[in-house]
């Protein structure tokens, strides 16, 4: 008879995650998403005769909570525990409901869904846990961890904290290493991360879909959402709760779960309500993610959003020959940069770019939290594009972005219908002349600046700050503007930034080349 060591969860919470590292760390060679549902088979679906005999070692899923009638109890020498976030859980486990019933929540309008969603979130905050979680054996989150991580249990157990993965993954696979007595190098630990990381195991998904195969992901999902654009790799992001969860739902929450979250190093504790940076700009923790808070505060990082642009701008605000006049600010977001513009330059005309209504209000509200006034600042909400008409908007928070054609509702269920306009229109409604652009949207960069038609090559824009995402779009951007624009600053990969940056003048401009920020 096989010994079993489990991999043991409550759900949403990084357990297929766990997997695939250890599929790619102990057994290797992993192509498809069902070399680890056979390697490592799930209790609650997929466990065979093959799996259980023999004279060996397996690793078994499991979301169910430890009791004493256990299955395979007697045979059990380990368990790895990965824990997460309560709040973060019960953000992730209102997509799986989304998948689960996609076919209720397709034929709904946005009003229904929300109500269908709240009812999740209404089961979690009243009962513990949803009901169909409570009929099967998971127990509340509370119940299933205090079952997995009680001191009498017979076997050895690693908690592995999913926030702790986001941050220090090497660490945890070494302490993993440890735990199952296997030896790897520090070059094997690293490619197993990087082999199930979270952009990895989202593209191996993409790739099944599109084969007709969605493998282990398609146990999760029925193949209505993938119609719909839903994924069972959605976001994986720490902190997620606060676009989902009000500040009352959350505290709720944290009221319920806070003696065991305070156990496992979270904190049920709100922290301040406002984020400042270094600089003093500050902003609403409800508009930022965890794990951009937790960039901020990386080792190396001056505390700022991000550093190495920030440079750049600042740079650019002492040399740029007269000063900021017209700044547009290109996926405004909540207007950090506009506020670092506004400070130095009262008197500048801003043009904020946001399709997002609550990134528009965001903006507003951050102005008045950092006591500037909106004199002279215009919010437009409304899509930059390579055309003028309506787009499809992926609506997914800081990673929104325009959807390319034949993309749209029909393939992402958070996909919403927006204005857009082409970078001439925008620079025209500004007056003709901008002193400074900043762009970030997403992967949209270069299809923006192919079609802006004499905005380059008149130096309409003097100056560019770019967001590149990826090494295609920051080629692409590059090409662009290297026919008329100097390039004083480009990296693809800048320290504690997850975009590129590329920074650029127009011709005409006199920007003494000692200058350069490139130098």
């Amino acid at each position: 008879m096989s010994k079993i060591v489990w991999l043991a969860s409550y759900p949403k919470s990084g357990n297929t995650w766990v997997r695939f590292i250890i599929a790619h760390l102990v057994y290797q060679n992993i192509v498809t998403s069902d070399d680890v549902h056979r390697l490592i088979p799930d209790i609650h679906k997929g466990i065979t005769s093959f799996h259980l005999i023999g004279e060996r070692n397996i690793f078994i899923k499991s979301h169910l909570k430890y009791f004493d009638g256990m299955p395979l109890r007697e045979d059990t020498i380990g368990a790895i525990y990965i824990v997460r976030n309560p709040l973060d859980m019960i953000a992730s486990a209102i997509n799986y409901f989304a998948i689960r019933d996609v076919k209720t929540l397709s034929e709904v309008s946005d009003e229904q869904q929300n109500t269908i969603r709240q009812s999740v979130i209404r089961e979690f905050l009243e009962k513990g846990a949803p009901e169909r979680w409570l009929r099967v054996g998971m127990g509340t989150w509370t119940e299933h961890v205090s079952s997995w991580l009680r001191k009498d249990l017979p076997f050895p157990r690693l908690v592995l904290r999913y926030e702790d993965l986001k941050t220090k993954p090497g660490e945890c696979v070494a302490d993993l290493c440890q735990f199952l007595n296997i030896e790897r190098s520090a070059e094997q630990i690293d490619a197993a991360v990087a082999a199930s990381s979270f952009d990895s195991m989202r593209e191996m998904e993409e790739r099944e879909i599109g084969e007709g195969r969605p493998g282990l992901f398609g146990l999760e999902n029925p193949r209505e959402a993938f119609s719909l654009g839903l994924r069972f790799m959605n976001r994986g992001d720490s902190g997620s709760y606060r676009e989902v969860l009000t500040d009352e739902q959350a505290e709720l929450a944290k009221q319920r779960f806070g003696p065991v979250m305070t156990k496992l190093g979270y904190e049920a504790d709100a922290p301040p309500r406002i984020y400042t940076f270094a600089n003093g700009i500050k902003i609403d923790r409800k508009h930022l993610l965890q794990i951009q808070c937790d960039r901020y505060q990386a080792p190396g990082n001056p505390n700022l959003h991000e550093p190495v642009e920030e440079d750049c701008f600042l740079s650019l605000f002492e040399k740029l020959p007269g000063g900021i006049a017209t700044f547009m600010d290109i996926g405004a977001a909540v207007g950090y940069y506009s506020i670092l513009v506004k400070r130095r330059f009262p008197q500048a005309a801003i043009h904020a770019i946001d399709a997002l209504e609550r990134h528009c209000q965001a903006f507003v509200e951050t102005f008045a939290l950092n006591e500037l006034s909106m004199d002279g600042v215009t919010v437009h909400k409304s899509a930059l594009a390579d055309k003028e008409g309506t787009v499809q908007f992926l609506d997914q928070a800081y990673g929104s972005m325009v959807l390319p054609d034949g993309q749209g509702s029909r393939f992402h269920a958070r996909a919403i219908s927006a204005e857009a306009h082409r970078l001439d229109t925008y620079v025209a409604r500004a007056g003709e002349s901008v002193d400074l652009a900043k762009m970030d949207i997403q992967g949209g960069e270069a299809a923006v600046l192919e079609s802006s038609g004499t905005v380059l090559r008149d130096g309409k824009v003097r100056s560019w700050i770019i967001g590149t995402h990826g090494p295609e779009q920051h080629k692409r951007c590059l090409d662009c503007l290297s026919a008329h624009h100097r390039i004083l600053f480009e990296d693809p990969k800048p320290a504690f930034q997850p975009d590129g940056i590329i920074v650029a003048v127009h011709e005409s401009v006199e920007y003494p080349i000692d200058h350069a920020l490139a130098d």
